[in-house]
């Protein structure tokens, strides 16, 4: 095969190299054994694609390739249906892994479209694919803006969905909705009760989103599954004190439950009965004031208490000994008064005196203690594919593409392989992708011929393939039996186009072999090919139209050999009747393949529009002659109507693109209907009135009556501008063409490349980014820019701060990106869309222990938080009590409903210890105070005897005198 490398390699050969080869080959032929190559590996190792798009969007494709060794790459993806090549690359790699990124843009109708990953290296002078690996085929589903279906499933039972306020049932293998694309309101309910003390609280959605009311954008058909936590209820029960633990916990959780009061004590019609706790009965028997349980299902817990019999048994004694100590201190009292009353009358006064003021205070003592009596004191109370057909000519099968219903055939050589005395042209499937996609894209404006399967059988063991090849000349000359073929088919136009071997069969067919089949209005188009000396001496003798296009990187020796051919060719003029129209062009940046970039292997379209411009100005020139009638019509639309009165003919509709880019080809279809004679010709021709002159034309046998679809192709050339094209119809009979005056139709398309990007985020004031260049949006929350055709970025914030604990976060586009840098290509005005979620903040607070659930969630999402242990011991004993804040519950795991920033605080009681402290306060005093009272009484009776006493000894004396 004889294609862009091989040439590259052809220039550096020589007759030693060549001998060399030769031996190589007698060698592999004979008994020996050589070791054999190593084959290379190309192997696809995964594909990155979305999942599903909406009709003619943009998308983007990457494809991951281990390669053994550097080699020439021919990387593409298919059709898998048609094997239309999508996308391409071409180009020299390194070894190991390398990434090749592809922007692509769906079809136009709904449907799952099938596409082939496929990878290939330049070996041993073809195309070499791994038997595993080379392929990797993936699908994506194409919607219908208005056949989008949306799948919602839940994990519990009992369940019902609203979706755009309309309520459905919605049962454990889900429902399906066929809906619009755009946004849509879904809305699940956030708590169910699934049976006593167990419930389900809603988690998330299956794409991550915790809202469950939230508002979703549908560019595809989605699958939605609602995610519900299982949640129990722990009852914890007292009848004596506080019990602490009762709520909602998760399923799987360790809840801690305890019970407490600082006395430990209830009232009863007796009196305050003091209580110890014995245990917990229920789904717990710790005999622990503080337990754990791990919730696996509804739970309830209860105290159990007893009376204290040895506090109530203390305080008895201490009550009823304080009691007599009073009693006895009453009666030492009262005798010691007695005693006092016996003594001398001159000392009574005296004496009482004093002991009134010692019974005074062992009186109000005494009062004291009695009311120290504990008793006494009582306490207080929270893009389409076109598919060739097959048909056979001669020996051979060609493919034929006719969906362009053209007047315009093109006849495809290609590369191939250059023996001796004869060329060998390849089948198509042999060319280079990026060289398939040049063959493909001229097939969008016109009929094309390409070699499907050849007479001639190859078989190639080094690439382990059988290959059927045409050779030129051969004994059956395909180049006549195509033209006869054409004329057959009533095509009115012919073009050999000719690439690398292929150019040198058709350079030599239409100067040496046949020129006069093959005249204006014919053309021959040659692309990157070395002329041999022998053909280029002959091109006067060329009769069609001629095009050669190379590139700037190619080997001098094949630009020299072009140049040659083209000064050779006859100068353009008229020639028998026709005109004949030459051009050359050489194209930077690319090599022998004129329709890739050399360096980077990406599809360049600047051949296939050079091409198209050249057809396109080689048909309208032939109507030169009737310019000036055409031309007075389309500017006026006056004048007397010059077709034959045997035609009718008129235009019935139009159809054009109002708006395109430049350095584009426009089809522009008209609808015609026609009453004519047998044998008449039919044309349609675009007249640009600006710039006056005839861009494009089409041309049609017809006869009788009836309706014909006539398309011209027009170039919107290099500069933006609005484009005045007016269509008028001809009629011509025997080589004289008439214009039909009445039936001009009027275009308007403007030429522009800018287009109109209008970037929606929802918010003011948002920094907002194109290509690098800053932007703000407005009060409406959107910007509007102007952008040119091609490729740009769009960057939006990933997060934006609303204030006050909201913020926005990034979600994805109306097209098939979740990032929020967008990579795309422009060739309309777009509209993207930026989707964002509200999220709010929880704050949570508490003094003691560990809290859990504080964050960002999504806005009607459920946020469940706690707080672990639920008591503390510290210097003091410390006890959850509750949330309080933006949410009120009793329960350490609990859950709120974040439809706005909240803040919880934790609320904590401090418990007194109550060890070593049984016997009550007061009690005690009590106690102590009438012992003391005790003692001092019989101090006063010991005091008002030995008084007593000494009254009588100071009284004997004066008796005995």
């Amino acid at each position: 095969m004889l294609d862009w490398p091989s040439w590259r390699h052809a220039r550096s050969k020589n007759v030693l190299v060549t001998s060399f080869l030769l031996v190589l080959v007698a060698l592999s032929n004979s008994a020996v054994a050589w070791p054999l190559e190593q084959l290379p590996v190309a192997q696809i190792v995964g594909v990155q694609a979305p999942s599903g798009i909406s009709r003619s969007e943009d998308f983007s494709v990457v494809i991951s390739v281990d390669y053994s060794r550097s080699y020439s790459t021919d990387i593409a993806i298919l059709d898998a249906e048609t094997g239309f090549v999508v996308a391409s690359k071409g180009l020299i790699i390194p070894a190991g892994r390398n990434d090749f990124a592809f922007q692509l843009t769906g079809l136009d109708t709904p449907c799952v479209w099938m596409l082939l990953a496929t990878v290939r290296v330049w070996w041993h002078e073809g195309w070499y694919a791994n038997e595993k690996g080379a392929t990797f085929p993936f699908q994506i589903m194409i919607s219908d803006l208005a056949n989008v279906t949306l799948v919602i499933m839940s994990n519990t039972v009992q369940n019902e969905v609203k979706v755009d306020g309309v309520s459905h049932s919605l049962p454990l293998q889900g429902i399906e909705i066929s809906t619009t694309r755009g946004p849509h309101t879904i809305e699940i309910e956030p708590t169910l009760t699934v049976g006593e003390g167990t419930r389900a609280v809603f988690d998330s959605w299956s794409d991550g989103i915790r809202s469950f009311s939230r508002t979703i954008y549908l560019t595809d058909s989605l699958d939605l599954s609602a995610t519900y936590l299982t949640e129990y209820h722990l009852t914890v029960e007292s009848r004596v004190g506080r019990a602490v633990g009762t709520g909602w916990y998760p399923a799987g959780m360790n809840a801690t439950f305890a019970v407490f009061d600082s006395d430990f004590t209830s009232h009863s019609s007796t009196g305050h009965v003091p209580y110890k706790f014995n245990y917990w009965s229920g789904d717990s028997d710790s005999n622990s004031p503080i337990g754990w349980l791990v919730l696996d299902g509804p739970k309830t817990v209860v105290a159990n208490w007893s009376e204290d019999d040895s506090q109530t048994r203390t305080i008895s004694e201490l009550g009823i000994a304080s009691t007599i100590f009073l009693v006895c201190s009453v009666i030492l009292v009262a005798v010691g008064v007695v005693l006092r009353r016996r003594t001398n009358t001159e000392h009574r006064s005296h004496v009482l005196g004093g002991n009134a003021r010692f019974s005074g205070f062992i009186l109000i003592l005494t009062v004291l203690v009695a009311m120290a009596n504990p008793s006494l004191i009582q306490p207080a109370q929270a893009f389409v594919p076109i598919q060739p057909e097959s048909v056979a000519i001669g020996d051979a099968a060609w493919y034929h593409w006719n969906r362009a219903t053209s007047d315009t055939l093109l006849i495809w050589l290609g590369g191939g392989i250059v023996e001796p005395t004869t060329l060998l042209i390849n089948p198509y499937e042999f060319e280079s992708y990026n060289t398939i996609r040049f063959i493909q894209d001229l097939a969008k404006y016109y009929d094309v011929l390409a070699l499907e399967r050849g007479s001639m059988r190859y078989v190639d063991s080094t690439l382990n393939r059988t290959m059927f090849r045409e050779p030129y000349p051969g004994s059956d000359n395909f180049m006549k039996r195509i033209r006869l073929w054409a004329v057959e088919h009533e095509y009115a136009y012919l073009y050999v186009v000719g690439y690398s071997v292929g150019a040198m069969a058709a350079a030599k067919e239409l100067t040496l072999v046949s020129p006069e089949d093959w005249a204006s209005p014919d053309g021959l188009i040659i692309i990157t090919t070395r002329i041999a000396e022998g053909v280029s001496s002959r091109a006067s003798s060329l009769r069609a139209s001629l095009l050669l296009l190379y590139g700037d990187k190619v080997a001098p020796e094949f630009i020299a050999s072009g140049k040659a051919f083209y000064e050779n060719a006859p100068e353009e003029g008229w020639r028998d009747g026709s005109w004949y129209h030459r051009e050359y062009h050489m194209i930077s940046d690319v090599e022998h393949e004129v329709w890739t970039i050399r360096d980077t292997g990406e599809y360049d379209c600047r051949a296939v529009l050079l091409t198209v411009g050249f057809i396109e100005t080689c048909k309208s020139l032939q109507f030169e002659r009737t310019k000036d009638v055409i031309s007075r019509i389309a500017l006026n639309h006056t004048g007397t109507p010059e077709t034959h009165p045997q035609f009718n003919v008129e235009v019935v509709s139009v159809h054009a693109p109002s708006k395109v880019s430049t350095e584009e080809a426009i089809r522009i279809t008209a609808q015609v209907r026609y009453d004519l004679p047998s044998n008449s010709t039919v044309a349609l021709v675009a007249f640009d009135t600006d710039a006056r002159s005839i861009v494009s034309a089409a041309e049609r046998r017809l006869s009788a009556r009836g309706e014909v679809r006539l398309i011209t192709t027009a170039l919107s050339g290099e500069s933006s501008r609005t484009a005045h094209l007016s269509l008028i119809l001809l009629t011509g009979e025997g080589g004289n063409w008439s214009v039909v005056a009445d039936s001009v139709r009027d275009l308007t398309i403007d030429v522009t490349d800018s287009f109109s990007a209008r970037i929606l985020v929802g918010y003011p004031d948002v920094a907002v980014q194109f290509d690098g260049q800053a932007f703000r949006t407005g009060t409406n929350g959107e910007v509007t820019l102007n952008a040119t055709a091609g490729k740009h970025v769009v960057w939006v914030p990933p997060v934006v701060m609303l204030g006050g604990g909201t913020r926005a976060v990034f979600e994805d586009w109306n097209v098939t990106s979740d990032s929020s840098t967008l990579r795309l290509s422009i060739s309309r005005d777009i509209c993207l869309l930026a989707i964002y979620r509200r999220q709010h903040y929880l704050n949570i607070n508490s003094s003691f222990g560990d809290v859990s659930g504080a964050g960002w969630y999504d806005e009607n999402s459920v946020a469940l938080f706690h707080v672990e242990p639920a008591i503390v011991a510290l210097n003091e004993l410390h006890v959850f009590v509750g949330w309080s804040g933006d949410f009120v519950d009793s329960s350490p795991a609990s859950g709120v409903i974040m439809n706005a920033p909240k803040h919880v605080e934790a609320s904590w009681k401090d418990v007194e210890s109550q060890e070593g402290n049984d016997t009550p306060f007061q009690l005690r005093v009590f106690f102590i105070a009438s012992l003391a009272t005790l003692f001092a009484g019989l101090i006063f009776v010991v005091m008002s005897f030995r008084h007593g006493r000494r009254s009588r000894q100071a009284d004997l004396p004066q008796q005995s005198t």
